[in-house]
């Protein structure tokens, strides 16, 4: 079951809520909203590795392996998240905001959210010679 809640004006009685129901609480946050990643193949090849570096060489840019699995994450501002960090089509936003669980979010444990972070193409060919030599 779903929880959604636009507004509840005593604090103390939204964090009681979110304690009770198990949900993590996103006041202010706004990480979700602020990143695009998108699941890739991993690099067979050098010259597929020189097209993520090429791809981390742009601003705002960088991949990642999470579970053996590589994305590439493009650090952007969704363009409805308005400027109180309220989501400014709440009522119809898409699937993928509103069934987002809370407890996935990146400031969630104690641990990287990664198990690899390209952010420079010295890490890419630092890793490529690690794992092919």
């Amino acid at each position: 079951m779903a929880y959604t809640c636009k507004t509840i004006t005593c604090p103390l009685l939204y964090t009681w809520l979110l304690y009770i129901l198990g949900m993590a609480d996103c006041r202010g946050c706004t990480l979700c909203c602020r990143h695009v990643s998108v699941e890739v193949d991993e690099p067979g090849s050098e010259d597929e590795l020189d097209e993520y570096i090429w791809l981390v060489l742009h601003e705002n840019v960088r991949a990642y392996v999470d579970e053996g699995k590589w994305y590439v994450e493009f650090i952007t501002k969704c363009r409805m998240l308005q400027d109180d960090g309220t989501c400014g089509i709440y009522d119809s936003r898409p699937s993928v905001c509103s069934g987002y669980d809370p407890s996935d979010c990146l400031r969630s444990g104690d641990e990287p959210w990664y198990d690899e972070l390209f952010e420079t193409p010295e890490q890419l060919r630092a890793y490529w010679l690690r794992e092919h030599g």
